[in-house]
């Protein structure tokens, strides 16, 4: 979350993470698809959300 909100591109948080850059694009499209969001603003949005709630 926090390379997310940072503003890293997928390959620096797959190498953070260390997954390969498909395994952390697929996380965050199987977020996106668990909770209604249809593109990058609303993706964004959500993680704020969270991250002032954390």
């Amino acid at each position: 979350m926090h390379g997310i909100l940072e503003g890293l591109d997928m390959s620096k948080i797959a190498a953070l993470q260390r997954v390969s850059p498909r395994t952390a694009a697929y996380h965050k499209n199987k977020i996106m698809e668990k909770y209604s969001l249809n593109n990058n603003h609303e993706f964004f949005q959500f993680m704020n959300l969270l991250r002032e709630r954390w």
